[in-house]
């Protein structure tokens, strides 16, 4: 069991020397400064602007393209310092929709340096279980971590999704009231695109580019769609793209979508107050069992440090392990039905 030990330590140093070095390498080999790309986009941005509704021009649409091709090429060599293992990284299916989901979110993580930092965490998750003695059991814990870029990327999807959710009605609004004021459906688009707050001015953005790369407009509120997983958003996806081809007042459109959406997030709100209690009782539920367990140990190794603590026989007893495995199951089971039970869609 020590020879064990030794093994997780050497990998765990190792770990942590190759992270320290790749840290050291991203910071040393500078990319273009924020400020120098921001002076260089606005220098080619009248050469990406429209020119109509219907298309650009060829000379504006290569600019745009060569613009595009640029900006991929310094994206790939300002990214991860860990290149190799990014390259095998982004053949694995699900590692790369991870990474596409990092990008989206606009995290600092990629793929590689998530999946390396959750490995170092269960390799030292193990080696502290290991020299408690739990043996083969500290495996549970340190597979347990694995799941956690997932579990992390979900809760930033999560937020990110209810951020746009909560943005949306009032975008709406926005280009209910520029249509009115003369503008054009791209000039709307456009006008979300600068105005709007993060993230749903993130997300215009990407629509105005794929317009301005010869993407139809269709295609472009499509992509949006699929990109954001949002029922409100689908309403509208799908009541623009049947303006566009029966015709009609779009401004009166956006204005009851809009309205539809607040009646919404109202409701949620109520059912959100309402179900508060239950989400907090099954907090507490959840919580408890593992708080007293640590209180009643620490209790008695204060009051009594001589004597045998009332948690020594399911620490170091293999039933006692088993025991307790088999409650952080059952604990984990019952939270997970009580969030189900107070998780409500509307």
């Amino acid at each position: 069991m020590e020879y064990f030990a030794y093994v997780v330590a050497f990998f765990i140093v190792v770990g942590l020397l190759m992270v320290g070095f790749g840290y050291y390498e991203a910071h040393e080999s500078k990319g273009e400064s924020a400020s120098a790309k921001l002076q260089r986009i606005r220098e080619q941005r009248g050469s990406l602007a429209p020119q109509g509704m219907d298309g650009y021009d060829v000379e504006a649409r290569e600019l745009a393209k060569k613009f595009a091709r640029e900006e991929e090429a310094r994206l790939g060599r300002d990214r991860s310092s860990m290149t190799g293992l990014d390259e095998i990284i982004k053949a694995l299916r699900v590692t790369a929709r991870l990474e596409g989901e990092l990008r989206q979110i606009n995290s600092f993580w990629h793929a590689g340096e998530l999946l390396v930092a959750t490995l170092m965490l269960a390799l030292v998750v193990l080696l502290a279980t290991t020299l408690m003695g739990w043996g083969w059991f500290g495996l549970i814990p340190a597979l347990a971590c694995i799941r956690l870029p997932w579990v992390y990327v979900r809760s930033l999807r999560a937020r990110y999704y209810r951020r746009f959710d909560e943005q949306l009605a009032d975008t709406l609004m926005l280009m209910s009231n520029s249509l009115r004021a003369g503008f054009s459906f791209l000039q709307a688009l456009e006008m979300v695109a600068r105005e709007a707050p993060f993230p749903i001015a993130n997300e215009f953005s990407m629509v105005t580019q794929e317009i301005s790369l010869g993407v139809s407009i269709t295609q472009a509120l499509e992509n949006l769609g699929a990109r954001i997983k949002s029922s409100d958003l689908d309403l509208v996806v799908t009541a623009v793209i049947i303006q566009r081809e029966t015709g009609g007042g779009l401004a009166e459109i956006l204005d009851t979508i809009a309205g539809v959406i607040h009646e919404r997030m109202r409701i949620k709100g109520e059912i959100r107050t309402l179900t508060a209690q239950g989400r907090l009782t099954g907090a507490v539920l959840g919580f408890l069992p593992v708080f007293l367990g640590l209180g009643l140990h620490l209790v008695s190794r204060i009051s009594a440090p001589h004597d045998p603590s009332f948690m020594t026989p399911l620490l170091n007893e293999g039933v006692g392990r088993i025991m307790i495995a088999v409650a952080l199951v059952l604990q984990l089971m019952g939270f997970a039905w009580i969030m189900k039970i107070v998780t409500i869609r509307v």
